[in-house]
């Protein structure tokens, strides 16, 4: 099956009371981030019901357990806590119902009791599973990704949390990859700037205003440029060190470029930019999207969206670092 995450490492003791289930069943795994409010097979309806996602019991559905037949919660409780469902979560300080309570711990299925919110349990597991998924994509989809552009974009972005106009706007001179400062772990990326695509009229507007460079358009009748500026904010101006395996990928990208300036001399029109395309012109975000989209389709891969690398977490960060 896909990437997952373990119920033991998604569920933290302090907030999640687990009463039901031994140690064994904090094995299952999640393989989707959305959660299950299950209005409909309370109500008796299973036809469309995704078993691989965590069902979350709030006060709409203990109300409603309120109402049923003991026979009723036996037939609907009986297919809930089944081997493929990761668990059932109790939130809003309820009790777990009595009869989905013994029939979980008959079949050794985790069921946890929280006083959180229903939304806030909602909002936070789906946010941590979507992260932690993504993180698991990523890494997959770096092993098997044999295109050379996307794979530097992946791992840049992954690796130092780039937007995708601060990997597109990265240039040389903000880079230092010397073998020295690879062998002393002190290589860097230096983020002061980002490429952006805006209507001609909106540059008018900023009359130059934080615009570091304006790219020779490819037609006269396109309506958009691009533009190197400079980030919205100054936190965003930052310094962000590299890992060796990053580090040494740029050492060859860079002399792959310098190959490519030789052999193309004045066609190569040289802005410095990392993330140049073979003639040395910026490469636009909805190309590093598709390639990344291509890849997805070719190893049936869960969907995820460019940006959302950048959140992944520190410990799937290492773990892509060695």
């Amino acid at each position: 099956m896909g990437k997952s995450v373990k119920i033991k490492d998604l569920l933290k003791p302090a907030l999640f009371h687990q009463i039901s289930g031994d140690e064994s069943a904090l094995e299952r795994e999640v393989f989707v981030p959305e959660m299950n409010r299950p209005g409909f097979e309370l109500a008796g309806f299973f036809k469309h019901t995704d078993f691989r996602r965590i069902i979350l019991f709030g006060e709409k559905e203990i109300s409603f357990v309120k109402e049923m037949s003991k026979e009723s919660q036996l037939a609907c409780f009986s297919k809930l806590a089944n081997d493929e469902t990761p668990c059932i979560i109790i939130a809003k300080g309820y009790s777990c119902p009595e009869i989905l309570k013994n029939i979980a711990i008959k079949r050794n299925f985790p069921i946890f009791e929280t006083t959180q919110a229903t939304g806030r349990v909602s909002i936070d597991l789906t946010g941590t599973l979507d992260e932690a998924l993504a993180a698991e994509t990523l890494m997959h989809a770096l092993e098997v990704c044999d295109n050379d552009r996307l794979r530097l974009s992946l791992n840049l972005s992954f690796s130092c949390s780039l937007r995708i106009g601060e990997l597109l706007g990265l240039t040389w001179d903000c880079i230092d990859i010397s073998p020295e400062a690879i062998e002393e772990n002190r290589a860097y990326v230096y983020v002061n700037k980002e490429l952006q695509r805006v209507t001609k009229e909106a540059l008018k507007e900023l009359d130059g205003k934080d615009v570091l460079l304006v790219f020779p358009e490819k037609s006269k009748i396109n309506k958009t440029v691009r533009i190197l500026k400079t980030p919205k904010t100054e936190t965003s101006v930052r310094k962000i060190f590299l890992p060796k395996s990053v580090a040494v990928m740029l050492q060859e990208w860079k002399a792959k470029q310098e190959e490519a300036k030789e052999v193309l001399g004045s066609e190569y029109q040289d802005f410095n930019l990392v993330m140049a395309t073979t003639f040395g012109h910026p490469t636009d975000g909805v190309a590093i999207r598709n390639d990344l989209k291509k890849l997805i389709q070719k190893y049936d891969l869960p969907p995820v969206v460019f940006h959302s690398l950048r959140h992944t977490s520190v410990t799937y960060k290492l773990k892509l670092n060695g």
